[in-house]
């Protein structure tokens, strides 16, 4: 019955693994790109039940696996990947996630691999489904629009007592919540379809928003291990922003809420915060496991200092019993360096646009090298692992305070579009401007819309198109004028757009306003000689 519904994604499987299971397994098999960006897009439309990766693919490594599955640490979207030869230590790293199996290519046939997916499909998606019961990658779905309390119409199927599905079933979100007697009913029984449709709208109306994220944390519930906090107990509890004021509506134990909203320093680690309030880990676990799956709460590795610590090993790091040092600096490091590869930039290591930059930097880096220091187990394997996390530190750190002024002026962007900027500036340092272009359609931050007119321009004045030119001139000043703070960033870009129109004297005006540097000189040389060329085209900040 669910065989029309079910999706299977191959990532750089080959043609005949492929056609061996589209042959084979129930569902339709689709095609995915390793490309991270472009994958996160085309799961978030495609949604699919499980996901085939090719190790053979130049992407591949448990690093780019727990990538993908943090992105969608609700939804734990099945993975099956393939191996063509034996690696201890890839398996013994991919063996920490859950509902992914290892498919062994060079032992192994084919029909092995089919009931791989079918097993991890039929524990995800049709045992679930059968028994009435809710389907982790809708909770995923609907738990994003209640969180940022979007209005959305999903339509979704049943499985009536009689066995039969029938579809056609309507629910109507007003900004996370519902608003008739019998919404939190239809929303239990949406959670059970594995492949709602899921449209937005604009109603502006307040639901019941509460009783929607009550049903959605019972329904996680249900999927949540123990030993969550086996490991995570040395590390620190951060709130995730303005969004962890949503767990205080929450049906939270007395403890848990103890644990997140009693006074405390925050540089404690979580093991010394349930001891100060005398609480069992047993007893907030499967909470704080919800809270952190949902993005609501963040647990950092390098966020927490301790002046009082049994090991002896540094002062800035948390209380950890002797025993367990090696185990915490080995997860420690594995955390850190599956984080800074975060396509957000922010996220790699907690910073925020709130504080600067260099501070966040300095901070960061004294808390790295207090840990690399403690690094007992520290070889060349280790030590090229610590010189790496250092450099997407530095650069992480030039490339955000190049666009310092920008967050100020414009703010801060969510992770959708932190992601469709970091792909659409590495798609401009190819110069592949229509793609780019492509990219930034139909994006709502003002940043964004900046950008695509930017690369609009550039793309219609290659193709000889004033009069879009002109458009497009009018649209960056209109985004100008809305915003209270200078943006010498944009107001480059407008003067090379004068250019472009061959208006001289308005981009001579215009490159005067710009604050002294190199790049302002460049321009105002450019437009006494009249002349434009490619290496005007900046993309970063000015």
């Amino acid at each position: 019955m669910l065989s029309s519904v079910v999706k299977h994604l191959c990532v750089g499987v080959d043609d005949t693994t492929h056609q061996h299971l589209v042959d084979s397994v129930d569902g339709t098999v689709l095609t995915g790109s390793s490309d991270y960006p472009i994958l996160y897009q085309q799961i978030l439309e495609q949604w699919p039940h499980s996901i085939i990766i090719n190790s053979h693919d130049q992407n591949f490594s448990a690093d780019w696996c727990f990538r993908l599955r943090s992105k969608f640490a609700v939804a734990e979207i099945p993975l099956v990947v393939i191996l063509h030869q034996t690696d201890s230590e890839l398996e013994e790293q991919l063996s920490l996630l859950p509902r992914l199996s290892v498919f062994h290519a060079h032992e192994e046939n084919l029909d092995t691999l089919t009931m791989f997916v079918e097993m991890l499909v039929d524990e995800y998606t049709r045992d679930p489904f059968y028994e009435k019961q809710p389907n982790l990658q809708t909770i995923h779905r609907i738990s994003q629009i209640w969180i940022k309390q979007q209005s959305a119409q999903i339509t979704y199927g049943r499985l009536n007592d009689t066995g039969d599905w029938t579809s056609g079933y309507r629910l109507v979100l007003h900004r996370g919540g519902v608003i008739d007697t019998a919404g939190i009913e239809k929303l239990t029984q949406a959670l059970c379809d594995p492949h709602p449709t899921i449209v937005q709208t604009d109603h502006n109306q307040m639901g019941d928003w509460l009783g929607v994220g009550e049903a959605l944390y019972l329904a996680l519930t249900q999927s949540t291990r123990p030993g969550f906090l086996r490991l995570r107990q040395w590390y620190s509890l951060q709130p995730n922003g303005a969004q962890a004021d949503v767990a205080k509506d929450l049906p939270l134990s007395l403890p848990t809420r103890k644990l997140l909203f009693a006074k405390h320093t925050s540089t404690e680690s979580i093991a010394q915060r349930l001891r100060n309030l005398e609480i069992r880990s047993m007893q907030v676990e499967t909470e704080l496991e919800i809270l952190v799956r949902l993005g609501l709460y963040l647990i950092s590795p390098t966020d927490h200092h301790d002046p009082l610590i049994s090991t002896g090993k540094t002062p800035t790091l948390p209380e950890v019993p002797p025993t367990r040092w090696p185990a915490f600096i080995k997860q420690t490091r594995l955390d850190i360096w599956q984080q800074i590869h975060s396509s957000n930039l922010w996220d790699r290591f907690h910073w925020n646009c709130e504080t600067t930059i260099e501070a966040q930097y300095t901070q960061t880096l004294k808390r790295l090298q207090d840990i690399e220091q403690s690094d007992s187990l520290t070889n060349a394997n280790a030590r090229r692992d610590w010189h790496q996390i250092y450099d997407i530190l530095g650069h992480t750190k030039n490339v955000l305070q190049r666009w310092e002024h920008v967050w100020i002026a414009l703010g801060g962007l969510d992770d959708s579009e932190q992601l469709i900027f970091s792909t659409a500036l590495d798609t401009l340092k190819l110069q592949q401007y229509e793609r780019a272009n492509q990219i930034l359609k139909k994006q709502e931050h003002p940043l964004l819309q900046g950008l695509q007119t930017w690369t609009a321009s550039i793309v219609d004045h290659q193709h000889k198109q004033p009069h879009s030119v002109r458009t497009h001139l009018m649209n960056l000043d209109s985004i100008l004028c809305s915003i209270p703070h200078p943006l010498p960033l944009f107001e480059a870009y407008k003067t090379v757009m004068y250019m472009m129109l061959e208006q001289w004297s308005m981009a001579k005006r215009q490159a005067h306003q710009l604050p002294n540097s190199h790049q302002t000189r460049a321009l105002q040389n450019a437009i006494q000689k009249r002349q434009i060329s490619q290496h005007l085209w900046v993309f970063r900040a000015w």
